[in-house]
């Protein structure tokens, strides 16, 4: 999501009111560590578990409740962590199975990102290059997943090396690390 030199949010495109209750009730849903759920400038955390990822970010979570969270609005993504890679593909498939037409399901290693359907990082860097007058040239993009697609193609960007095979195949080249390909470039 996009926001200001005044952290004020440029368009974001949200989740509609029903998507938190819908993905709550969901049999998928019942695998996850967590859900978490994140606003413009706020993210809120349902079922915390201590040797999820997030521990070690030093992230702001807010604890809420499923009753507080199946009402809330402004919605901009739904993060869900399972205990396997296989569990979180099967949950991504069954989401976009069940809810494809207006909500987009990314899976990326034990977690799974539910953003509203035609949102995407080609389009969001577009859409900020318009903004700051950028020309293409000087972007520079990199990825390791599903929902990095879109920004790597249009903008021949880099997979890291543990990318699946149709991040690599839309990227110009293949990096192990961010850090190695800002020393390759200095």
């Amino acid at each position: 999501h996009l926001y200001g030199p005044d952290f004020t949010p440029i368009n974001l495109v949200g989740l509609p009111p029903s998507a938190v209750s819908e993905v709550m009730n969901h049999p998928s849903a019942g695998g996850s560590r967590y859900l978490l759920l994140a606003r413009a400038g706020k993210t809120y955390i349902n079922e915390w578990s201590l040797d999820s990822w997030l521990s070690g970010l030093g992230l702001e979570l807010i604890a809420i409740e499923e009753p507080e969270a199946k009402r809330m609005s402004g919605i901009l993504q739904i993060g869900l962590e399972y205990d396997t890679v296989e569990g979180a593909r099967q949950a991504a498939a069954d989401f976009n199975r069940d809810f494809g037409w207006y909500m987009k399901a990314h899976q990326s290693g034990i977690c799974v990102d539910l953003v509203a359907a035609g949102v995407d990082k080609g389009e969001g860097l577009a859409l900020l290059m318009e903004i700051k007058g950028w020309q293409p040239e000087v972007v520079l993009t990199l990825g390791d997943s599903e929902n990095d697609l879109s920004m790597l193609s249009r903008y021949h960007g880099y997979a890291m090396e543990n990318s699946p095979d149709e991040v690599i195949r839309v990227s110009r080249a293949v990096i192990p690390s961010p850090a190695s390909l800002l020393l390759s470039r200095a």
